[in-house]
């Protein structure tokens, strides 16, 4: 007897838990999305993404970013996609702050490939930035960058390749279990189904009811492009996190022309919902970028020729919800991935599909298992 499984909310770990739901015999497979699929409107907008191995959240990440790489590379072959580009990745912060401590924690105990580079060397590799006496540098062999867009339009066309059925355009209203089965409501009419999986980030709080409130924030995001005030000046810079004392991101564009920059979650503003907020960028929206260009990037010009905002879940502690809404439950969460989820997003699709398949505890996630927080 075949299994009927509906995933809600087609973006970076929907994409994925849908493609791997269709690979299963057995298994139908349904999609749902509001907008189009690999729109920039959620978590997944705005061109590139980093990818490191390095995981400075917690070293528990590590394995799951390996597990993740081995998915990546099936996923790509199977698309006939560049999905990454692997370039090398860069992580630089105070020497003894907690990000550094965890990440070469990580990299000792899992053996990843990463140089450590001293204030002097990287000055002398990346004269793009500016770089503080006390500084540790991380250099990851096998980072890069992700093409965000790209990805889930490339996983989703294969999933519905397998058999998955794909509704665009299509908004849910409401998910209710009844016994053995969970209608999802939605503005065409409704389904039925043995399982579901809720995976709508920034609009988790409106289906993922059994999430406590306030356990998953909606945040607006805003991303900011620039011009260097030299032509290629930007060669040789690759993708990059900055920790303290100021958190911010950059992603170069692969013709080196520009670059793309970001803030830490802590720099993001709630908002009630993403349906009552707007994608207007505001002073308040950029604010956070004007002292991070004065005192680590005056080699750009001051003015970006480009801004975007979107809309991200976050949890208090930064940690995602991937688990059954309750014991019992047949609706699984893969919610509150806090701005880190993309690059594990292979590793978290698997995990969502055998949690939506009733399979044994995955041991490389008891670390991220929430109690009843979410009840």
């Amino acid at each position: 007897m075949s299994r009927r499984i509906a995933v809600i909310g087609l973006g970076a770990i929907g994409a994925q838990a849908l493609w791997q739901l269709s690979r299963h015999e057995g298994v139908e497979v349904d999609g749902y999305e509001m907008h189009s699929v690999g729109h920039g409107l959620g978590a997944s907008g705005g061109d590139g993404r980093v990818f490191r191995t390095i995981q400075y959240e917690d070293p528990a990440y590590v394995p799951l970013i390996q597990r993740a790489e081995e998915i990546w590379q099936r996923l790509e072959a199977e698309t006939r996609q560049q999905l990454r580009v692997i370039t090398g990745a860069l992580a630089v912060g105070t020497a003894g702050c907690g990000q550094v401590v965890r990440s070469i924690e990580g990299i000792e105990r899992y053996g990843l490939r990463v140089d450590q580079l001293t204030p002097s060397q990287l000055r002398e590799r990346y004269p793009q930035m500016v770089f503080h006496d006390d500084d540790v540098g991380l250099y990851d062999h096998d980072g890069g960058l992700i093409r965000p867009e790209l990805t889930i339009l490339s996983t989703v066309t294969a999933a519905a390749a397998r058999g998955a059925s794909v509704f665009e355009g299509t908004r849910v209203l409401g998910v209710d279990e009844i016994g053995d089965t969970v209608a999802v409501r939605t503005d065409r009419g409704a389904r039925e189904y043995d399982e579901v999986v809720v995976s709508t980030g920034a609009w988790a709080p409106q289906l993922a009811t059994a999430v406590g409130s306030g356990v998953v924030q909606p945040r607006k995001v805003t991303s900011a492009w620039f011009f260097p005030r030299e032509f290629g000046a930007l060669e040789g810079l690759p993708p990059f996190v900055r920790f303290e004392p100021e958190q911010f991101y950059g992603v170069p564009s692969q013709d080196g022309i520009s670059i793309k920059l970001g803030l830490s979650g802590v720099h993001h503003l709630d908002v009630p919902t993403p349906d009552e907020a707007d994608y207007v960028v505001r002073e308040e929206n950029f604010a956070g970028f004007r002292r991070r260009l004065a005192e680590y990037f005056p080699s750009l010009q001051p003015q970006p020729f480009r801004l975007e905002t979107y809309f991200e879940g976050y949890t208090p502690d930064a940690r995602p919800v991937v688990q059954k809404a309750s014991a019992g439950s047949h609706v699984t969460y893969a919610v509150g991935f806090s701005g880190h989820g993309f690059k594990l997003a292979p590793a978290y699709g698997q995990i969502v599909a055998d949690l939506a398949l009733d399979a044994p505890d995955d041991p490389d996630t008891a670390f991220l298992r929430r109690e009843r927080e979410t009840a």
